[in-house]
């Protein structure tokens, strides 16, 4: 059959008059090229042997950085977790002093073949306002071999915030991104620090161009078949720096959400 277009998958053979003629890596050559023309390719019954495919006569050599270290990098995550929050009532109001905690769980799984992976989290009784899901899509880019993550909560239907993107290093994970948030300008931060235990994350925003950082929300994972309330405890006074939760408190009905699309 005739080559038309690009390829993105495989090497093919040239062939010229039914002997071949050279073998090429379509990847990155177009047949305009090929034929030494800058118009649009011909058509089949132009000419049937000038340009043909015999055939892939080897796949594609792996993009670089798809399976170093960086791109497995998030499998800590993957599974099932009880995650402790703790949280300012209002992560868009750059003067907001007062924190709230909660818990939350958390399902991730991979997608893609392990370059990407979901991450749904369900916050049934939050202490800042309604119930909510957050969605979280992590995508590992082996060209730049950087991730970038998107997320998106019920409590803004429809949209998704722009990624943040970066990498690991040394088991410490930051990820960046320029955003508006309640119309002001704002640096994203979300770092991930590794632990086969309690793997920890948090959000800081800028508001001066990164010359300083605010904490405004963290949160520390734990496996939930081996949650107990113990260990929570244990957990929450080792990673944070305030009460530890109470787990079976009574949540007023009439807390009202005053934070962002990432809040």
């Amino acid at each position: 059959m005739l080559l038309i277009g690009r390829s993105s998958t495989c090497f093919v053979s040239i062939l010229a008059e039914g002997k071949q003629a050279a073998r090429v890596d379509v990847r990155a050559v177009g047949v305009c090229q090929l034929l030494g023309e800058k118009d649009e390719p011909p058509t089949l019954s132009q000419r049937p042997t000038r340009i043909l495919m015999a055939g892939v006569l080897q796949p594609c050599t792996k993009l670089r950085g798809m399976e170093t270290p960086q791109s497995r990098a998030f499998e800590f995550i993957y599974g099932h977790w009880t995650v402790q929050n703790r949280k300012l009532r209002n992560a868009a109001d750059p003067a907001c002093d007062e924190w709230v905690d909660f818990v939350a769980s958390s399902d991730v799984f991979p997608i893609l073949k392990g370059i990407g992976h979901v991450d749904r989290m369900y916050v049934p009784e939050p202490s800042d306002g309604d119930p909510f899901e957050g969605f979280t899509l992590r995508l590992f880019d082996p060209l730049t071999e950087t991730w970038s993550i998107w997320w998106s909560s019920s409590r803004s239907p429809g949209k998704l915030d722009p990624p943040v993107v970066g990498q690991f290093v040394d088991g410490h994970g930051t990820f960046e991104c320029d955003d508006i948030i309640s119309g002001k300008a704002v640096k994203v931060r979300f770092e991930w620090q590794t632990d086969s235990i309690a793997p920890k994350w948090c959000q800081s925003f800028s508001y001066n161009d990164g010359n300083s950082w605010k904490l405004n929300w963290e949160m520390v994972f734990t496996r939930r078949a081996s949650l107990t309330r113990a260990t929570s405890v244990a957990i929450q006074r080792q990673h944070f720096a305030f009460a530890p939760i109470a787990l079976d408190r009574d949540v007023g009905s009439d807390a009202k959400s005053r934070g962002s699309l990432r809040a």
